[in-house]
């Protein structure tokens, strides 16, 4: 498939428990296969969204909502936390502990952001379908 078939537009609640990356991820695997986007951004997109809900529980510490969205081409995903926070960005050196998640989301992602909210904040990026 060269890019997404059909419109998505979901969203997921998690805990801020050690198993939420894993939900994410399968919740992420199967949205993004009906939206009929291909293997290797697919796999992308997992590993960011990875990243992102492994910070939002270590840090946060509270609710995570995954959020995906396609349409016209384009595949955005979101993570919400409500640690008003913003992400810091780490030296992405590889044998450090952490501080590789955003180094790694600019480098494989099309776009990335963060949105403060009056309850916390969201950090999205776009994969290229």
């Amino acid at each position: 498939m060269t890019g997404p078939s059909a419109d998505v537009h979901a969203w997921v609640r998690l805990p801020p428990v050690t198993t939420a990356p894993g939900t994410s991820r399968r919740v992420l695997t199967c949205l993004l296969r009906a939206a009929g986007v291909a293997d290797d951004p697919l796999d992308t997109a997992l590993l960011l969204a990875n990243e992102l809900v492994t910070n939002a529980v270590v840090h946060a510490r509270s609710d995570v909502v995954v959020e995906v969205a396609s349409a016209a081409g384009q595949v955005r995903v979101s993570v919400s936390d409500q640690d008003p926070r913003p992400p810091r960005w780490g030296d992405g050196l590889a044998d450090a502990l952490s501080g590789r998640g955003l180094p790694i989301i600019d480098a494989l992602s099309a776009a990335w952001g963060v949105i403060p909210r009056a309850l916390g904040k969201t950090v999205w990026f776009d994969v290229d379908p």
